[in-house]
């Protein structure tokens, strides 16, 4: 069917376009002497021709006598861009109608991969963009900025020519804000995020007024559509990541500004997965910790609109699947904040209680390479509050528990190491902190071995 019928595929496709480009106004506003029947019909036929090339476009790659770039060159650009011309100089008329102009968009998408990217596609990404501006606020057309939305992110994955979007982010931006609140079905909105996510990852956010405009639209889609959440932490993540990297060189976007505009957003997503003991937040979890992490690590620790700290306390009592990222904020934490007593005005710390409940949830219960994420939290303890460090840990039982696997040797000699690593920390400040743990009785069935300090370097 290829062979025989290509021929005559790419004639078909080739003189239908030449036709809708050489019809007049007023034959494409009123299908020529047909009036109104005719002007469907030819909407009709021209729509199921390019539909076709569009779904076998590899047919007419694998034709000699037809070249995709030249057909769009002579053909497609020269319609699209006089109809633009056509609403920028007559704003209340048309020269397509939407359902063609959608589906000239959406064959833009199908040949992507196949316009010359030095030639061609800067071209089809400017006229992408501005149908889908035109047409994000039009109530009757949204289908075709909907298309250049989808056409704009298969675009972005295929072509490194993504920097002709960046001067139009935020009229993108609102363009996406006006669609999501003009669509209710979740799969257009989803595309909207995605494309979103896309678009400040290789793009980035050059000023508050970005990050702002981007934010504001996830906390509607946030309550409204639980199954979405995934995407909106997609969103947020590419979101920080735009703005740590602008910090980092020294752009516009001011560092404290920027992350605590995200904070005062993501705060309440994220401890409101966390918060969710059952239901549909559980697959969340790991999104939200890694976000929060993200926060904490790129905008510093300052008390307002952070996550409960206590809510790391139970992320591991069922299991450990999320240890290493509840490790790396105890540490992140234990760096950032300034003293481990309780707040001046009185309110309890909650980070030494929460910080030894992971602890006794996990050590003892982990094998080499979960120790080294748990002894982050021990190294990061002792090494910023070696006073207070040293009394919480021997104070609520965690210094036992390793003075027991080092007589034991119950342990990989690795993470017997970190626990030598430890102890040895404790006694560097203090040289009897150890003191009213000996004599040290370990009792292993009926039998009860009982060992002082100095069996400590003995047995070791």
């Amino acid at each position: 069917v290829r062979e025989k019928c290509g021929f005559y595929f790419c004639e078909l496709v080739t003189s239908v376009s030449r036709n809708v480009m050489s019809m007049t106004v007023e034959e494409c506003c009123n299908g020529g002497d047909g009036g109104a029947k005719g002007c469907f019909d030819v909407i009709r036929h021209v729509d199921g021709i390019w539909l076709a090339a569009g779904v076998c476009v590899e047919i007419l790659q694998t034709q000699n006598q037809f070249d995709i770039n030249s057909w769009w060159e002579g053909c497609l650009r020269v319609i699209w861009e006089r109809d633009m011309e056509y609403r920028q100089s007559r704003p209340q008329q048309q020269l397509l109608p939407p359902l063609l102009l959608y589906r000239l968009v959406w064959l833009v998408g199908c040949v992507t991969h196949i316009l010359s990217p030095d030639a061609n596609l800067p071209h089809a990404i400017q006229l992408v963009v501005k149908t889908t501006l035109l047409f994000s606020r039009s109530s009757n057309a949204v289908i075709v900025s909907l298309a250049g939305v989808r056409t704009l992110t298969s675009m972005l994955e295929a072509t490194e020519h993504y920097s002709i979007l960046k001067p139009l982010v935020l009229p993108l931006l609102g363009a996406c804000q006006a669609l999501c609140a003009s669509l209710c079905e979740s799969d257009s909105q989803q595309v909207i995020l995605e494309f979103v996510t896309l678009m400040v990852s290789f793009c980035g956010l050059q000023n508050g007024e970005e990050v702002e405009m981007v934010l504001s639209l996830l906390p509607p889609l946030w309550q409204a559509k639980r199954e979405l959440r995934t995407f909106i932490f997609d969103v947020l993540a590419s979101v920080l990541v735009s703005c740590s990297s602008q910090c980092d060189n020294s752009s516009s976007i001011d560092n404290h500004s920027g992350v605590n505009a995200m904070a005062n957003v993501c705060c309440p997503l994220i401890d409101s997965v966390l918060a969710e003991e059952s239901g549909g937040g559980g697959f969340l979890v790991g999104e939200a910790l890694v976000l929060w992490c993200r926060i904490v690590r790129v905008g510093g620790w300052n008390g307002q609109g952070v996550v409960k700290f206590e809510r790391l306390g139970r992320m591991l009592m069922d299991d450990l699947e999320h240890l290493r990222i509840t490790t790396l904020l105890c540490e992140s934490y234990i760096w950032l904040t300034p003293t481990l007593n309780n707040d001046g005005d009185g309110s309890t710390n909650p980070i030494p209680s929460t910080l030894t409940q992971v602890l006794h949830q996990t050590i003892g219960k982990v094998r080499t390479r979960g120790a080294s994420y748990v002894h982050l939290i021990t190294e990061a303890l002792l090494i910023k509050f070696p006073r207070e460090g040293t009394h919480l840990l021997c104070q609520s039982g965690i210094t036992a528990k390793l003075l027991q696997s080092l007589f034991l040797k119950d342990e990989e000699d690795v993470i017997l190491c970190y626990y030598l690593t430890n102890v040895g920390r404790m006694l560097l400040h203090n040289a009897t902190a150890l003191d009213a743990f000996y004599p040290f009785r370990i009792v292993v069935g009926e039998t009860t071995t009982v060992f002082e300090g100095r069996d400590l370097v003995r047995h070791r």
